[in-house]
């Protein structure tokens, strides 16, 4: 509960009052669901920058630097083991909703 209401906290400070903040954190579910940009750092060297799609789309890249994938990205990654042509744009994955939304057009394209 805490951990929500500071985070509603910091939306607020960056959309009401245009702030722009900057989390230092391993927790790749906090990252998937509220940052814009991420930059990870591997022994004081920037390894990536970028957006958030760009990197939990790319399997290698998360592997790659040991970070943990987020359960949305987990999603994505399993359905393109059972389908590869499975496409996602960065707005499918905004949100489990908008994820599912998609899962559900895939689904029925496959009919």
């Amino acid at each position: 509960l805490a951990t929500r209401q500071i985070t509603e906290l910091f939306q607020k400070l960056h959309t009401e009052h245009g702030k722009s903040l900057i989390f230092i954190t391993h927790d790749m579910e906090f990252v998937q669901e509220f940052a814009q940009r991420v930059v990870v750092f591997e022994k004081g060297e920037i390894v990536f920058d970028g957006a958030i799609f760009d990197l939990f789309i790319n399997n290698h890249v998360v592997e790659q630097f040991s970070l943990e994938m987020p359960s949305l990205y987990q999603l994505v990654h399993g359905i393109k083991q059972v389908d590869p042509t499975f496409y996602v744009s960065p707005e499918d994955c905004l949100s489990i909703e908008s994820l599912i939304t998609k899962i559900e057009q895939w689904k029925g394209a496959r009919k």
